[in-house]
């Protein structure tokens, strides 16, 4: 169950030049309003120097003033300093984390980086302590979808002629790596994207439900937001959000907007026109990238945030945790400041994890049984009703061959195999009966069956007691 379930919201609009009336429209605390001067243009002034920060090479005071500058005009003034502190009271009486939702009524103030907000009193930043929602009301709010796991990925990562070039080979391997282990426990599939034109995008829509659409690549904050896709000629295709937000359609619950080092503009929201379309369009979530990101960054982020979503976590928790994941890197990285979240409306739950979907392991394997007394070559058939198994298996060592009888169960990603018979065997009597209990996973988009086996009835056969070894196989 989430802990973030005490929640302050707080709208900022123009008031006047130079000052804006900030509200806090819910909280445990009750509601208040003030009008704060902010220098907005001053702010954007800064991003470059602010970008550097971020990336390490400029000093963290940069962040700091920012970061102080926005704290004191959202939350540090008058009553709403007073309920935003009561609210953080109410929320540690009650054991709970506090959630900033944030409603941001112009392009501007969505571009200043937020997520840097700092509480010089607590010599803390609000991401570190809290958790920041950026909210974008929506007439009609999507319930929770069920999920049979894994949750799959449409991954993309185009590279057009003309713009810095994205290492997509290296890409595909960091993405993978960072989610090798759910992945291999069956809570994950990443797909991606061969082509990633306007057709062949459509084409992969078109054949799957796709839980979440991984985009890493160029994008361009001006107007509504612009991706950066391929034509056929490899040249840039600049689609506009509300046109990339059709060709989603039916939409994705969550979006994911990377930007590697190398491919980013110099602006504070990268992705932040793109993200409020996506969100009106109907995707419920986005988590975007306001800078470039560093590739240990970006891998440490994956991770962490997809390892949460899959575990069955809300989006801001999997932010959150996503966040602590960067932080993990180094305790001199700012890194952790780069997502953004944005939500449709307020539920923050929008998966509902169910059970892995039931195994399909009938069909042909082949692969290698190793140990004591001698590595086979091993070619198992397998038919599937329900949950139960039934097939045979051919062993191999050069002139020696046997082929058994098989029987066993799927359950999640296990899968018991037992020998109970000999069909034929040549030399004859020379073979021992065995069990194995087998983990399904994915490696390199290829389903694999591996794990440990064990002689089996050894009162029958002496000879084979104590015998064991390994057992993989590849789907055929």
């Amino acid at each position: 169950m989430s802990l973030l379930s005490s929640v302050v919201e707080v709208s900022m609009a123009a008031a006047q030049p130079g000052s804006y009336k900030v509200e806090v429209v819910r909280s445990a605390a009750g509601e208040a309003s003030a009008i704060v001067p902010l220098d907005v243009a001053g702010l954007l002034a800064r991003r470059a120097e602010f970008r550097r920060a971020v990336l390490g090479s400029a000093p963290e005071s940069v962040v700091r003033d920012v970061g102080q500058a926005l704290f004191t005009a959202l939350l540090g003034s008058g009553e709403v300093a007073s309920r935003y502190q009561a609210a953080r009271a109410v929320a540690a009486d009650r054991g709970e984390r506090l959630r900033v939702v944030l409603r941001l009524d112009s392009a501007e103030l969505a571009g200043l980086p937020w997520e840097a907000m700092y509480d010089a009193a607590l010599d803390s930043y609000i991401c570190r302590t809290e958790q920041l929602v950026r909210h974008i009301p929506v007439p009609a709010l999507p319930v929770p979808i069920k999920v049979r796991r894994p949750l799959r990925v449409l991954a993309l990562a185009p590279s057009p002629r003309g713009l810095p070039p994205l290492l997509v080979a290296r890409e595909h391997d960091q993405l993978n790596s960072a989610l090798s282990l759910p992945v291999s426990e069956g809570l994950i599939e990443i797909h991606w994207a061969d082509r990633p034109t306007w057709s062949g995008l459509q084409e992969l829509l078109l054949a799957g439900d796709w839980h979440v659409v991984h985009f890493i690549g160029h994008g361009d904050h001006r107007g509504e937001g612009l991706l950066a896709l391929e034509q056929e000629d490899r040249r840039a295709n600049w689609v506009e959000a509300r046109r990339f937000a059709d060709l989603l359609r039916p939409s994705p619950r969550l979006v994911v907007l990377n930007s590697c080092s190398g491919a980013a503009a110099d602006a504070f929201d990268l992705f932040a026109g793109t993200a409020t379309t996506l969100i009106r369009a109907g995707v419920s979530a986005v988590a975007a990238m306001q800078f470039e990101i560093s590739n240990r960054a970006a891998i440490a982020f994956a991770h962490g945030f997809y390892s949460a979503i899959a575990g069955g976590r809300g989006i801001d928790e999997a932010v959150s945790i996503g966040r602590i994941a960067i932080l993990g890197l180094t305790g001199e990285t700012l890194e952790w400041i780069t997502p953004v979240l944005y939500l449709r409306g307020d539920r923050t739950r929008i998966f509902e994890m169910g059970p892995a979907q039931e195994t399909d392991v009938e069909g042909r394997w082949t692969g290698r049984l190793t140990g004591t007394p001698g590595p086979l070559n091993y070619d198992v058939r397998l038919k599937q009703s329900g949950s139960e198994l039934t097939g045979t298996a051919e062993g191999r060592n050069g002139a020696k061959r046997a082929l058994f009888d098989l029987i066993g169960s799927v359950h999640g990603d296990r899968v018991e195999l037992r020998q109970v018979g000999i069909l034929e065997a040549s030399p004859p009597h020379a073979w021992c009966l065995i069990n194995a209990s087998l983990r399904l996973s994915v490696r390199d988009q290829v389903p694999v069956l591996s794990g440990e086996w064990t002689s089996a009835a050894p009162n029958l056969y002496p000879h084979c007691a104590g015998i064991r070894g390994h057992l993989e196989l590849t789907r055929a």
